[in-house]
């Protein structure tokens, strides 16, 4: 391991929901990946039309027969042709990506609710208003989201949720 590694660890990703489900993240995260993409894709466009229009217009000032335009123009759109292509396809994956995370996201949202509403039947069945009161706030507002990192008194870093509670 790096001394960079050891200095600067990776953060681990929290969610900001609390019904988000690590694979849902991970859909999100691969979508973010491809809208990075596209933006280089666009880097790459506008790069190549730069690139043509210098090099036509180095052909221009320098008197060169159409024959070397011609084949300066045939290269700029094969290479252009080839990264809007590119771009299409990746709009195409991008906006289903971003489908089947939507509805990842909504199963989780589904999923945790229901769970908060079962929590409270188990609650009120048992007479139990002080956990139906808390169980109902949770459904209001989340409790509070655990810290990522707690150090100890002896300055070591706690492992386990049970001695983050603790401490």
């Amino acid at each position: 391991m790096s001394c960079a590694a050891a200095a600067f660890p990776q953060r681990d990703v929290r969610p900001v929901k609390p019904w988000a489900q690590p694979s849902t993240l991970d859909l999100f995260a691969s979508a973010s990946a491809i809208r990075k993409q596209m933006g280089s894709m666009a880097w790459h466009i506008r790069s190549w039309t730069r690139r043509f229009l210098f090099v036509a217009w180095c052909a221009v000032v320098h008197h060169s027969s159409f024959d070397v335009c011609d084949r300066i123009s045939s290269a700029y759109c094969y290479a252009v042709h080839g990264l809007c292509a590119s771009r299409a396809l990746l709009t195409v994956r991008l906006s289903f990506q971003q489908g089947v995370a939507r509805k990842a996201a909504r199963e989780d949202r589904k999923t945790y609710i229901a769970s908060i509403v079962s929590d409270i039947a188990e609650a009120a069945d048992a007479n139990d208003t002080r956990h139906v009161y808390l169980n109902a706030h949770r459904l209001r507002k989340p409790g509070p989201r655990a810290p990522a990192a707690v150090k100890l008194a002896d300055g070591s870093w706690a492992d386990d949720p049970q001695q983050v509670s603790i401490r």
